[in-house]
């Protein structure tokens, strides 16, 4: 998909030839939303530099902020940034001279490149980007949550009426509080369902254990 967006990069603006084992992709990131609004975030306010091929296929352009704000307000629409100023005169002996010369670049974010070390400036300084667990590493998560609610503080997940789950002396909020560790009732409740629900098939109707895999 492509827009016709358009705004000019300086012709000489700041340009270096990549190696590429020091740089990345943003395509890398294509499935990873929360990282890349950082990326541009980090791009905009010139914490890190973002980078596209330049018409000279061996050297990368960092583009402006204006550029950045440009692509990102697009996304996933490509669009066009013009090679400029250029003279007419110019840009004729260009063609004369390579006849498929276009003036432009037609990117999006999947066209940008980012050094490796700022990808990883970006992952630890951003809450954001913190990886979220799996499916898999949640469902063990939350066993873990059942199995240790049910062997320390007699949850019984087959009842309706649990005094572990309450604001009581002993339940789990209780002993949790005194050691310095506050979590409401309502979010202890809240997993301990959650973690109900996806292994109810595991409970035996004749106790309060789980069978853990």
């Amino acid at each position: 998909m492509e827009g016709n967006i358009e705004e000019s990069i300086d012709e000489k603006a700041e340009k270096e030839t990549i190696n590429y084992d020091d740089f990345i992709s943003l395509r890398k990131f294509k499935n990873n939303a929360e990282f890349l609004y950082d990326i541009f975030g980090s791009g905009i306010t010139k914490k890190i530099s973002i980078y596209v091929q330049s018409v000279n296929c061996d050297k990368y352009t960092i583009l402006e902020a204006k550029h950045i704000q440009i692509i990102q307000s697009n996304h996933p629409v490509k669009v066009k940034l013009y090679i400029g100023p250029s003279s007419e005169f110019n840009l004729k002996l260009r063609k004369a001279m390579n006849p498929g010369f276009e003036p432009y670049l037609t990117v999006n974010f999947l066209d940008l490149w980012i050094k490796k070390t700022d990808a990883e400036k970006v992952i630890t300084t951003s809450p954001l980007s913190l990886a979220i667990p799996s499916p898999t590493e949640k469902n063990t998560m939350l066993k873990l949550i059942l199995g240790m609610a049910m062997a320390a503080y007699q949850y019984n997940p087959l009842s309706t009426r649990n005094s572990a789950t309450g604001n009581n002396k002993g339940s789990i909020k209780h002993e949790l509080e005194k050691i310095g560790l506050k979590i409401d009732e309502d979010t202890i409740r809240k997993y301990l369902e959650e973690a109900k629900e996806i292994y109810k098939k595991e409970l035996k109707k004749d106790s309060r254990k789980i069978f853990l895999d």
